[in-house]
């Protein structure tokens, strides 16, 4: 918990720093920002890096990277993986993912440790020309991200992680590439599937006349999910298809896409999303005017907008949207550079409260609070199994 809580104050107070250096009207951070916000990046990078907890999630994973073959055997296994070894029908680009850092010497921490550094990295150095103060793109990460997607879910963190270095593809018309990578993160998440269907966002014409409009569509689309009416049901013929290259995988799609009311999105992530799509919409024009280079991320906010409402009650669907989350925080450094200072410290102000409520909210509830002892591995002994 002591680590947690000295990485809560260090990402507040980058903030409080960075939002005095970002010049109101420039969309660009400055070389300082940068370097700051690379620092803290690297913070975020050590704390998830060489944590020795994730949830129950965190054992499964040590599991399959200990059953994970060599390169040698992945490739000669590769039809009969899941008949060989006890890989607990994961997919086959993560588990080739797994037997190339074994191959290569690390442990499990040492996997987890450049699993971190990847991610971070691509996240990082794939969006931070979206705004001029990531200090606020990291804070809100606390809160939204940091937990599930960097400490438990390490398949789909990868693929958001690439996705998010994909996003220039989609802004330059670059489809091949695009494509080809999503082919990639298919491999290793079959979740994933969905970013074949984001690249078209980039053909939506935003303005804020087209932000009211969609959600004129799918807000009254809540009374469905309410009634809990299975509006995926069309889609059950898809399971007969083999799309998923594992038995287990297809068994837990088919459980994931019967929709309950229960296993859907909590309200009150609704009510902060709506709250966030509240102020966009109100403040939409100025942003435009402030940060020409902002279409991106609100696109990627209102990927968000079905998902919490038409298909809120279906959990294969919710996970989709940790590819879009990350826009929450743009959406803040937006809000912080319209206005003037004042007006931009008391958005600084309720940042810090609101990601620090749900931040250490979830140390304490995750897992009957496993959070609350975490502590890091003892370094370079821990992670590589052979000398350098």
């Amino acid at each position: 918990m002591f680590y947690l809580v000295i990485l809560f104050v260090l990402c507040a107070t980058a903030i409080m720093i960075d939002i005095g250096m970002a010049k109101p009207g420039i969309p660009d951070s400055s070389r300082d920002q940068k370097w700051l916000n690379f620092a803290t990046v690297c913070l975020l990078i050590y704390i998830a890096g060489f944590r020795n907890m994730g949830g129950s999630d965190f054992s499964i994973y040590a599991t399959i990277y200990a059953n994970s073959p060599d390169l040698k055997d992945f490739f000669e296994d590769y039809a009969y993986l899941h008949d060989h070894y006890f890989l607990l029908g994961i997919d086959k680009g993560y588990v080739f993912i797994n037997s190339l850092m074994k191959t290569i010497g690390f442990t499990y921490f040492g996997y987890n440790f450049i699993h971190s550094c990847v991610c971070f990295l691509l996240v990082y150095f794939g969006t931070r020309k979206y705004t001029n103060n990531f200090s606020i793109v990291i804070m809100v990460l606390l809160y939204k991200m940091f937990f599930y997607d960097f400490f438990i879910s390490l398949r789909q963190t990868i693929t958001i992680a690439v996705f998010l270095s994909m996003l220039g593809d989609i802004e330059k018309k670059h489809p091949v590439r695009y494509f080809l990578l999503c082919i990639f993160c298919y491999w290793i998440h079959a979740a994933s599937i969905v970013l074949f269907v984001v690249y078209f966002v980039r053909y939506l014409k935003l303005s804020q006349k087209t932000i009211i409009l969609l959600n004129v569509i799918f807000i009254p689309t809540l009374l469905l999910s309410i009634l809990n009416v299975p509006v995926l049901k069309i889609f059950d013929t898809i399971l007969d298809w083999d799309i998923f290259g594992s038995d287990v995988i297809a068994e837990k799609a088919a459980g994931l896409l019967q929709g309950d009311v229960e296993t859907g999105i909590n309200w009150l992530h609704t009510i902060e999303y709506f709250g966030m799509m509240f102020l966009l919409t109100l403040t939409f024009d100025d942003i435009k005017e402030t940060f020409p280079q902002s279409d991106m991320m609100i696109k990627l906010f209102l990927c968000l907008l079905p998902i919490f409402t038409l298909f809120r009650n279906y959990e294969i669907l919710t996970r989709w949207k940790d590819y879009f989350t990350i826009s929450y925080g743009f959406l803040f450094s937006y809000l912080a550079g319209i206005q003037n200072r004042r007006y931009r410290r008391a958005v600084m102000y309720f940042v810090i409260l609101w990601v620090g409520i749900g931040f250490f909210r979830y140390i304490n509830v995750f897992d009957e609070g496993i959070f609350r002892s975490y502590f890091p591995v003892r370094g370079m002994v821990d992670l590589y199994k052979r000398p350098f």
